[in-house]
């Protein structure tokens, strides 16, 4: 049904965080994407960034929105 509705559906997390312009997410970046996330990538969630971090240097260093 997605994709009859003009979606494309990608087979794994990689291929869909190199070609979005833009993420959304309930819950923030978990470790594994970090790496995935790139400059300019538009990143919207919840984040807080108090509770670990980790996350903070690595949303900084993405250079994400």
């Amino acid at each position: 049904m997605y994709e009859s509705a003009g979606a494309k559906l990608l087979p794994t997390i990689e291929d869909v965080y190199a070609i979005a312009e833009m993420i959304i997410k309930v819950k923030e970046p978990i470790e594994s994407e970090y790496k995935l996330i790139k400059k300019d990538q538009l990143v919207f969630t919840y984040f807080h960034f108090a509770s670990y971090e980790p996350l903070t240097h690595a949303m900084i260093e993405s250079g994400a929105v």
